[in-house]
């Protein structure tokens, strides 16, 4: 028997308590997309036989290892929507197994999220079990690899419900599903580590004068001051173009915000990131000028805080978006006077940062008309 010594399983007790608190924090994110969906469509789900939840979750496997192979991709994020499709797939996969298929939506949401919780257990004890024998080796893994584990399952999946679910050596199909759902929170780890790391903002002063740069999740998360820019698209008729963004997003899924924002890069004109945003998110790129600049400081519920030098970049577009997916669930036109009206009535359904800045906004607009 191999003998470890203290200090190696000392490290490793801490790096595997660093796995749990990843492994919850990427399962919030697919529960709470869950949740959402569960309030806009109930458990239409209940429905779906097992091969029809399993191709659901092939085409999204195929479609991650189709933008890890297209070293064009437009789109950087364009996996991680898609890895946690496949999480939440393979807990109704799961669910199904358990209590069976309905033949109309059965279940409320409450009890949809029992069922949720209970399999995402179950999935995370067999994770940590595995770890605690094979000491965090996926780590080393490459986020193609898991891709293709996740594929090699679904092909196994597929050839056990053609043979009627039967098997004479193998595991069945909840084992593979529970694999699945590990591998593709594996990845999501992997992959926003990754990103994160990647992308830095730029910390500024009280003046915009920039004094560092910082991990985009740590500005958030220790509120730090950093530039960004919000882009408002009006057309002809004086309205503003709105998004809603992505469930996927990892905060402020599903709310309605202005036509996009992000942050500027180093040595990346204001200019020059509003256009390459509209692009990435709202696939169009139209002409901006510099209007306004403020600083606003905007908490939300898990944790992060926005506290940005925000420049307020605008633009006219006749067309339609073609918006990403990935990005923005949906978009509309809407009157400046319609958009203040709706905040009154409805701020639930609004981003906090554009309820301050819209207002803001339209109150310099008005000082300067006059």
């Amino acid at each position: 028997m191999i003998k470890f010594s203290p200090k190696f399983t000392q490290n490793l007790t801490i790096i595997m308590q660093e796995t749990s608190e990843q492994y919850d924090a990427v399962i919030k994110i697919c529960r709470d997309l869950f949740v959402n969906k569960m309030e806009d469509y109930g458990s239409a789900w209940r429905i779906l036989r097992l091969p029809s939840l399993t191709d659901q979750i092939f085409i999204k496997a195929q479609r991650i290892r189709g933008l890890q192979q297209n070293e064009m991709q437009k789109v950087d994020e364009g996996e991680i929507p898609e890895f946690i499709g496949i999480i939440n797939y393979s807990v109704m996969a799961m669910v199904q197994l358990e209590i069976g298929i309905a033949e109309r939506p059965d279940i409320s949401k409450e009890k949809a999220l029992l069922l949720y919780d209970k399999i995402i257990a179950e999935a995370k004890d067999l994770m940590e079990n595995k770890n605690h024998d094979y000491g965090e080796a996926w780590r080393e893994m490459r986020i193609g690899s898991l891709t293709d584990l996740i594929l090699q399952k679904l092909l196994r999946v597929k050839q056990i419900e053609n043979n009627d679910g039967k098997t004479l050596a193998s595991e069945g199909v909840g084992a593979n599903y529970q694999d699945m759902i590990n591998y593709a929170v594996f990845a999501l780890i992997l992959l926003k580590a990754t990103k994160i790391q990647e992308e830095q903002v730029i910390l500024v002063n009280e003046k915009d004068e920039q004094i560092g740069l910082m991990p985009k999740m740590e500005a958030h998360e220790k509120g730090k001051l950093h530039r960004a820019f919000s882009v408002f698209v009006y057309n002809d008729q004086g309205e503003l173009m709105l998004q809603q963004r992505a469930f996927s997003k990892y905060h402020s899924p599903g709310l309605w915000t202005n036509t996009c924002c992000s942050h500027q890069r180093a040595g990346e004109t204001n200019i020059n990131a509003g256009k390459r945003r509209l692009q990435e998110e709202m696939g169009f790129v139209t002409e901006l000028e510099d209007s306004i600049s403020f600083i606003y400081k905007a908490p939300f519920d898990n944790g992060l805080t926005e506290h940005e030098f925000d420049h307020i970049l605008v633009g006219k577009y006749n067309e339609k978006p073609n918006p990403n997916s990935a990005e923005v669930a949906d978009w509309k036109w809407m009157k400046p006077e319609a958009v203040q009206k709706d905040i009154l009535i409805n701020p639930q359904n609004y981003t906090e940062w554009f309820k301050i800045i819209f207002e803001k906004y339209l109150v310099e607009m008005a000082k300067s008309e006059k």
